[in-house]
């Protein structure tokens, strides 16, 4: 049994490790080729054992639909970007590794065993050389996570499916749990972005809710999306920050600008404009016409505009609608955590772009609905058993 075991975490290890691979090992031309065939060579055995199982459901399809689009987008433009697709596959990869709760609890003892290092080694990298582990040609506070603005898409994943685990297996909070949400904590303290500090606050604040049995249930993914949206439009738009002019020059003692951004969302904007409802499947830093390189929107609704326009915000949302219509009849409330998940990363998105090639983001929700999947099997059974002993 041991054994059989620990085969399997060897086969989630190969599967899920490219897409964990810190910023610094794809620094160079050479690294980032050797990982990107990995990708695909992952992608395609799971493809295989998709087709071989002939199991498939609803949610990893939406949201390769929502990938798609900027595919198809890119491809009408005459450019393919391959790690849109090895986004996509992804959802593919988690799909299959959790599709059962024994397979789930294999995948959350490897991926949370690589997070562990990958945290814990971050905080060690930030400690050890505070002005940054190595440089870019545009950024120089690096670590072992990448840059600190990032940290956001790699840190967050991570503590939702160590709830996702313990939510599931019954666990009580303990040691470990509380070291590894230090150790997210600690990394976004020691990095002073903003963004990252205002969202771990979110998602712990949300969490308490969650475990506490406060969240309220009111409160979906698809209904916050619709906030954001249009909180969203008000701040790329410029209205907002009328409004808030002096809280965020006199209060907070930022720059009126955003850092920038300001002048980034304008240019996004006047590029968005020419293909509004599909995009343009790309995003070029000579399309913005700065003087500073730029390599996305920073903002999450207008860079995926800039990719797959209305068309991929909408089949985004409807994602959300579908999950959150799964969610509903499930007695659950742990789950009640995705929800508290996603509004870190609208809250992120505000101010930087969530990029798709290798996060974990949407695949958390292709985890959560195998969890809602298996308990909708369960529930049926149950039923069934029930109608039986009835006649």
């Amino acid at each position: 049994m041991r054994m059989q075991t620990n085969k399997q975490s060897i086969v989630v290890l190969l599967m899920i490790l490219p897409y964990l691979m810190p910023d610094i090992v794809t620094r160079t031309a050479v690294g980032s080729s050797l990982v990107m065939c990995w990708k695909l060579a992952t992608a395609a055995v799971v493809i295989w054992k998709m087709i071989d199982e002939h199991v498939v459901r609803h949610m990893p399809i939406l949201l390769s639909l929502f990938y798609l689009t900027i595919v198809a987008s890119g491809l009408a433009h005459g450019r393919f970007v391959v790690s849109n697709l090895t986004g996509a596959a992804l959802l593919w990869i988690c799909y299959y590794l959790t599709n059962t709760r024994e397979k789930r609890r294999v995948f959350y003892s490897v991926y949370l065993t690589v997070g562990k290092i990958l945290l814990y080694g971050n905080v060690v990298t930030m400690l050890l050389f505070p002005d940054g582990l190595y440089r870019t040609s545009v950024y120089s506070l690096n670590w072992l996570l990448g840059y600190k603005n990032t940290f956001v898409e790699s840190i967050i994943p991570i503590l939702t499916v160590l709830c996702l685990d313990y939510f599931e297996n019954g666990k009580r909070i303990d040691g470990s749990f509380l070291a590894l949400w230090g150790a997210g904590v600690l990394s976004m303290a020691l990095s002073s972005s903003a963004t990252g500090v205002i969202c771990i606050a979110v998602f712990s604040a949300g969490a308490w809710l969650v475990w506490n049995k406060k969240y309220p249930s009111w409160l979906t993914i698809s209904g916050a999306f619709v906030v954001y949206f249009l909180v969203n439009h008000l701040l790329i738009t410029g209205t907002l920050l009328e409004l808030l002019h002096g809280l965020i020059t006199e209060v907070l003692n930022r720059s009126a600008t955003l850092t920038g951004r300001t002048s980034i969302w304008r240019a996004a904007l006047s590029i968005a404009a020419e293909s509004p409802l599909f995009g343009t499947g790309f995003v070029e830093s000579d399309a913005f016409g700065l003087s500073f390189h730029v390599s996305h929107a920073h903002n999450m609704i207008l860079n995926y505009r800039l990719l797959g326009g209305y068309a991929c915000v909408a089949m985004l949302w409807l994602c959300f609608l579908y999950f959150d219509r799964l969610r509903a009849n499930a007695a659950m409330p742990g789950l009640q955590i995705l929800p508290v998940f996603l509004i870190t990363i609208f809250t992120m998105g505000f101010s930087e772009a969530l990029l798709l090639n290798s996060n974990f983001v949407y695949p958390i929700l292709v985890i959560a609905a195998n969890i809602l999947y298996g308990d909708r099997k369960k529930r049926n059974r149950m039923r069934a058993m029930t109608a039986r002993q009835i006649k």
